[in-house]
């Protein structure tokens, strides 16, 4: 089954925000519309471990592909290669998903036929999560 976004997250040692970057998007409202490639870079951490637990807990939404080390566009090709979605999503290891806004946005996916859809981000202290600012961009049009 062809899912709406494929979301891909370049993954090098960063199992320390790992966890939370995956549990915003193991959302029941839009798991089924979403998949998720992980993409350890050949980390020297803990962050496959914490990825298989997606895996795991939901094998036909989350992906873990594991790699020796190649950067940050080796990243990009190795999801895109397995991608199913109608879309194509990047997502750091450090960033996440507010989930109202993620299943605000999978709706809007849902309804467009747009070849490029821009979204708002929200840039945030990380110790803090204090809002630093909002980039505001309107969905594809």
């Amino acid at each position: 089954m062809n899912k709406i976004v494929t979301i891909s997250i370049a993954a090098y040692n960063v199992e320390k925000f790992l966890d939370e970057t995956l549990s915003s998007l193991f959302c029941p409202d839009v798991i089924n519309d979403i998949e998720v490639f992980i993409v350890n870079d050949g980390s020297k951490d803990a962050t496959a471990d914490i990825a298989r637990k997606y895996v795991d807990k939901c094998p036909t939404s989350f992906f873990l592909i594991d790699k020796t080390n190649g950067g940050y566009g080796s990243t990009i090709n190795a999801s895109i290669l397995k991608a199913t979605g109608k879309y194509f999503r990047l997502l750091d290891g450090d960033d996440w998903f507010d989930k109202t806004e993620l299943i605000k946005y999978i709706s809007a996916l849902k309804k467009t036929d747009s070849d490029l859809v821009i979204t708002d981000f929200v840039k945030r202290i990380q110790t803090t999560r204090e809002k630093l600012q909002i980039i505001d961009m309107p969905l594809g049009k």
